[in-house]
């Protein structure tokens, strides 16, 4: 399944193991519409909407946004300069490249920014038992905000105000 421009609306059950959303906005139009081993990968600029809907898949790759107050469960979730506004259920996630905006509650598990910067976009973003691991060369940017973790691994850096506490 493709979506490449304009808004669309999945309605029914996809069975498309692989979901691109290469341009536009692609909203979930209920919960439990996709595979649980699907594939879902957002292009940047383009906009992968949950509304108030909950699915589980196999993985997110996310360079654009996830929109809406609903949650998206994968087993990793990997950010490109992404602004995630949905809440991610438990599994990995991990920061690859560029900013990230983590708007949206985070993975319960383990949280790994290998590369870029993850910036919290309010406090308690961060599950209280999650792992965080900061690669060097990474940043974990507060911005003035608060979180509890379960676990610091810091080589990179953690910047803003705010209190981390582990």
């Amino acid at each position: 399944l493709i979506q490449h421009s304009g808004v669309s609306d999945l309605n029914g059950i996809a069975a498309a193991s692989t979901i691109n959303v290469t341009g536009g906005t692609l909203r979930l139009g209920g919960s439990d519409r996709l595979s649980d081993t699907a594939l879902v990968a957002v292009a940047s600029g383009a906009v992968f909407d949950v509304q108030g809907n909950s699915d589980t898949i196999g993985s997110l790759a996310l360079a654009g946004t996830l929109g809406g107050t609903g949650a998206l469960t994968a087993a990793t979730t990997t950010l490109d300069g992404a602004v995630v506004n949905a809440n991610l259920g438990t599994g990995t996630l991990v920061q690859h490249s560029g900013t990230s905006l983590l708007s949206g509650s985070a993975a319960s598990g383990i949280v790994r920014i290998d590369g870029g910067t993850l910036r919290l976009g309010a406090s308690d973003r961060l599950a209280d038992s999650a792992a965080v691991t900061v690669a060097g060369g990474a940043t974990l940017d507060l911005q003035g905000f608060d979180d509890g973790i379960g676990s610091l691994a810091l080589a990179g850096t953690l910047g803003g105000t705010g209190a981390l506490t582990a």
